[in-house]
């Protein structure tokens, strides 16, 4: 059985191209180390500026 291929197939293809992209970007965001992100920011960065 052949699909026929028309511009509504092209936009199918187009969007699950696109959700693939962005749940594997999210997936990716979620599993990267957050070693910037810290509960005493304010405190480090205070440290920081009174440094020499």
């Amino acid at each position: 059985m052949k699909i026929p291929f028309n511009w509504g197939t092209g936009i199918l293809i187009a969007i699950v191209i696109f959700m693939i992209f962005i749940i594997s970007l999210g997936i990716y965001m979620i599993t990267r180390p957050n070693d910037l992100i810290k509960k005493d920011y304010y405190e480090d960065e205070i440290k920081q500026l009174q440094k020499p």
